[in-house]
Order: C-alpha cells, then structure tokens, then sequence
C-alpha cells in the first residue's frame, strides 16, 4: 500500500528502487503520511515499511547496526492511534537509491476500515510503502 495523503511539505519523488517509481521525500518535523485500507477482518497482521535513508552515516562501517536514521529518533508511527514499536529499527543498508525493508512486527487492525500514520519528528528517512502480512485477511484501498 502506497501512501495516499502527505502533509507538511514532503515532496513525492521519482526513484526507480521505490515501488511504483516513487516515494516520499524530505520528511521534516510535523510532516506525516496516511495509508488508508480496509481490512476482511479483525485480527494481528505483520507491518513491514519499506523505504531508504540517503543520508546514512557509515562512518561506523564496523558495526553494521548502526544508522543516522533510527527509526525510534526520527519517526512516529501510529496503527489506529495505537502506537508501533520502532525500537531499535531503521532502514539498514539503504542510500540514496536502494529501499530496504524493515519488519515492524505485529500491529492490531479491526475488520473494515484502518489507517497508519507515519509522522516525522525531526528529519527522517524516505518513505516507499507498507506491506501487511497476514494469513486469512485481505485487504482492499478505500473507494474514492
């Protein structure tokens, strides 16, 4: 599911490792984005957020855990105002043309319509999609 609301700035780009050509860009404190789906049912289902941090710091190349763009110093996430655990996740491996994915684990969503919003708290990493995962539940867009 690409995201289909941005607010506080944030352009859409072009970038041919994004799923479907682009992504959100230049995420700033108070910036968010909102994806909207309908779930068959109710139930816990797999988060997983793809995107990339152009300005990863490998200036600790050693280590390979570590990261300018932690998601947990950057980035608030909410699956139905309930709060997602981004402790210790960030987009590992990513630069400036390359999305990565980061498994956020298990989120509650309720039968009918959900949103997750992504909101950054200071300069966070480029936002591709989300993909949920889940056995028994499909998932649709909202009708425009």
């Amino acid at each position: 599911i690409c995201a289909q609301t941005q607010q506080g700035g944030s352009p859409v780009e072009s970038n041919e490792s994004s799923h479907g050509g682009k992504d959100v860009g230049y995420m700033s404190a108070g910036a968010s984005i909102t994806f909207n789906f309908n779930a068959s049912a109710a139930g816990q289902v797999k988060l997983v957020l793809m995107g990339r941090s152009a300005n990863a710091d490998w200036s600790n190349w050693q280590n390979p855990t570590y990261y300018d763009h932690a998601l947990e110093e950057t980035t608030s996430i909410k699956a139905n105002d309930a709060d997602v655990d981004v402790t210790g996740k960030g987009f590992l491996g990513s630069d400036a043309k390359t999305s990565v994915q980061v498994d956020l684990g298990n989120i509650a969503v309720k039968a009918g319509a959900n949103t997750i919003v992504i909101s950054a708290l200071k300069q966070a990493p480029n936002m591709d999609c989300i993909a949920l995962i889940a056995d028994g539940i499909t998932f649709t867009l909202p009708q425009a």
